[in-house]
């Protein structure tokens, strides 16, 4: 942008704006829910008044000719803001802590789906998506689609009609047909959807260049009726995309991680390896049909939900039965979302197709 008042406003609410989703997804990832109220402090003392002033400012600026769209998608994506550190803050009871996170958390991944679109025209985000290893290379991934392609990228939308199943893609602005693509599959966890679950793994995908599709449950969370629903979402992308037979992953966070090992053990050769979050194992499966499939397990040891016995007892019987198991417990976590751990799962990936 230029150095009118006006692109100088924008600048200085995008700073904001920025500086509230990294806040906000720290507080997401290090809150205890029974000491909510602690993590609520600090981003209702530090935010809440200013948000809102900057949602005032805005309601009162006026765009300059041509800048109108951009000005109607940064003001609707502040209003999401606005609204996540109102719900945030808010002085909830106990039993409400819940759904302070997941409304708090939602309003947030509605912001990032207008920032996202506009984040060319915004300063203060150029290096917001794309992870810091891969900054040297932010040339070559925030590109503009090839405009010969024959198929959609960037982030895409596929509801339940006119037929299931319903997911959220993610496909490279770079991508090309000319050779194959890895594919992560990520589950969200109870409660959660696609919208607002993809946006935890977007960075990696397009920093290290994955296909990233995000199904949704036909319910409020992962039933065995929806093992045919996380195939049916592979088998659609792989039919539009060239994919990488042997580098498609799967993982997913809470209810997505024990589901992981629900689809990934009772279909080990359609994956390379499975990363479950915060979730736990059943002792139904046939543990000796599928110990050939890698499995990297993330877990808090405070984990209030899923507690952390589940985890251990996991790498035990996988171990026991000859899997290869990367285990990863981190002392002062509990169930939360892993932004800051995504990176490790990645890096887990990567070595997997390097083989």
């Amino acid at each position: 942008m230029g150095g009118s008042d006006y692109d100088r406003t924008i600048e200085e609410l995008g700073r904001t704006a920025l500086d509230y989703l990294r806040d906000m997804e720290a507080t997401l990832e290090g809150f205890h829910l029974h000491e909510l109220p602690k993590s609520q402090l600090p981003i209702a003392e530090k935010y809440r008044q200013r948000i809102q002033g900057n949602e005032d400012q805005l309601a009162q600026l006026q765009p300059p000719d041509g800048q109108e769209s951009f000005h109607e998608q940064f003001r609707l994506a502040h209003s999401h803001l606005n609204e996540s550190c109102r719900v945030f803050s808010y002085p909830f009871q106990t039993e409400d802590y819940i759904p302070c996170i997941r409304g708090s958390y939602h309003e947030l991944c509605m912001a990032r789906h207008y920032l996202y679109g506009l984040r060319r025209q915004l300063p203060a985000f150029d290096a917001y998506w794309i992870t810091e290893d891969e900054q040297a290379r932010r040339d070559q991934i925030e590109v503009e689609p090839d405009p010969s392609l024959e198929v959609p990228v960037g982030l895409l939308y596929k509801d339940w009609e006119p037929h299931p199943p319903r997911y959220t893609l993610y496909v490279p602005e770079y991508y090309r047909p000319d050779r194959e693509w890895p594919l992560i599959v990520t589950m969200h966890g109870g409660g959660g959807n696609d919208n607002d679950f993809i946006w935890l793994w977007l960075r990696q995908a397009k920093s290290k260049g994955y296909i990233l599709a995000a199904p949704k449950s036909m319910d409020l969370t992962w039933t065995p009726k929806d093992i045919r629903v996380v195939l049916a979402v592979i088998n659609e992308v792989r039919s539009i995309y060239r994919i990488n037979p042997k580098g498609i992953f799967l993982t997913g966070v809470s209810d997505g991680g024990t589901f992981s090992y629900e689809v990934g053990l009772r279909n080990p050769a359609v994956f390379a390896a499975i990363a479950p979050v915060a979730g736990g194992l059943m002792p139904w499966f046939d543990f000796d049909k599928a110990k050939d499939l890698p499995v990297y397990i993330l877990h808090g040891a405070l984990d209030w939900m899923a507690p952390v016995a589940f985890a251990r007892q996991a790498r035990s019987i996988l171990e026991k039965f000859g899997y290869r198991v990367v285990y990863r417990e981190i002392p002062d976590w509990g169930h939360a979302m892993p932004f800051s751990r995504v990176n490790e799962i990645s890096a887990f990936f990567d070595e997997i197709l390097r083989g």
